[in-house]
């Protein structure tokens, strides 16, 4: 299951990693920790994370999160930019971490 979830949410550019997942089958899960990297490494870190999702959205590409918490988030950097047109805002309040396969990275901060 964890693999299949860190499969869903990373892309080339961006991996997630997730550990311990106690309750990956119902909406309510907890994640030891959560990690965001790109190609310079982890830019976000997640630890004790508390979360309610939508896990059928997965299966759309989507992360459907409705609450979450963490005993710490720890922002390291700003991740690397990617430059690309702007994609038009989803109907729904998911966030979709598809980026079109015209988009070129760039390193250049925000």
């Amino acid at each position: 299951m964890i693999g299949f979830v860190q499969d869903q949410l990373s892309t080339l550019e961006r991996q997630i990693r997730l550990s311990n997942i106690d309750g990956a089958l119902g909406s309510d899960v907890t994640v030891r920790e959560i990690t965001i990297s790109d190609a310079e490494g982890v830019w976000l870190r997640m630890n004790n994370a508390r979360l309610n999702w939508n896990q059928a959205a997965l299966f759309l590409g989507h992360l459907e999160v409705r609450s979450l918490s963490a005993d710490s988030i720890e922002y390291l950097r700003p991740a690397m930019r990617l430059i690309c047109p702007r994609p038009k805002r989803a109907a729904s309040r998911c966030l979709n971490f598809q980026w079109p396969s015209r988009c070129k990275r760039s390193t250049s901060p925000r």
